[in-house]
């Protein structure tokens, strides 16, 4: 078994605090996994100033996925979610919001199919070029804004859990933003993948402090699973739920 980190903070799942062990280091960052749940994270989270001045011009500036033309990845995931969101069953079309929306390729798309769209987020160049488009986005981090609870058909948070300290507040917040048989809808990495258990501390979305945490599509299975269970082909999972009162509570 891998040693157990030095004073690593608990579990964000499953509070577990001693069943932990140290899986490698990643530029510098100890990526401790929980033995119990099989969470992987990373052990020191930095500090707020440290994790906003991540998301500036250059951020969005490497590679095409922001890039806002047809062919670039970012508008092209976009119009695939929003084809999907739209099959699913009673989605409501009034209002929808989108969390950590970076440039706001999901909502641009939206727009054609929503009454009324809007986002949250962190980084003020994003949503310089958000606002360009037309597209209302609050800036600042997702806890700390003020969004009208109860109000709308479709939460949204692409890529986004993996990024911010405190996840589980993340989801609490979204699911009260929701009206009764609203959707929530995110994706994130998968960490059991195929991609992702071969390629180890150098899997493409190991990139920490830009991103946290790495789940797992099911907490019976890890990258050495029994021999009856085999991890997942893809290595990014996306998601929709929908609002009751039990998972509203």
């Amino acid at each position: 078994m891998p040693p157990r980190p030095a004073a690593a903070r608990p579990c964000h799942t499953c509070q577990e605090t001693g069943n932990l062990a140290l899986r490698f280091i990643k530029d510098g960052h100890s990526i401790v996994r929980c033995q119990t749940c099989g969470l992987q994270y990373v052990d020191r989270i930095p500090d707020p100033a440290t994790l906003a001045a991540l998301y500036g011009a250059y951020f969005f500036a490497v590679g095409r996925k922001f890039a806002g033309d047809a062919a670039s990845a970012g508008l092209i995931n976009a119009r695939h979610r929003v084809e999907t969101i739209g099959r699913l069953p009673g989605v409501g079309l009034t209002r929808w919001v989108d969390i950590g929306c970076a440039t706001e390729d999901f909502l641009a798309c939206a727009s054609d199919m929503a009454d009324a769209v809007q986002g949250v987020e962190i980084s003020p160049v994003a949503t310089a070029q958000a606002h360009r488009r037309g597209i209302n986005v609050a800036t600042g981090d997702f806890l700390d804004v003020d969004v009208p609870t109860g109000r709308f058909d479709l939460v949204s948070m692409w890529d986004y859990v993996e990024h911010v300290p405190d996840p589980a507040a993340s989801l609490r917040k979204a699911l009260g933003l929701l009206k009764p048989g609203g959707y929530l809808a995110l994706s994130t990495g998968d960490v059991d993948s195929r991609i992702a258990c071969a390629s180890g501390r150098f899997w493409h979305l190991m990139i920490p402090p830009k991103h946290l945490y790495f789940f797992r599509r099911a907490p019976s299975r890890g990258c050495s699973p029994p021999p009856a269970s085999r991890p997942s082909r893809s290595t990014n999972r996306a998601s929709a739920c929908r609002s009751t009162s039990r998972c509203g509570s």
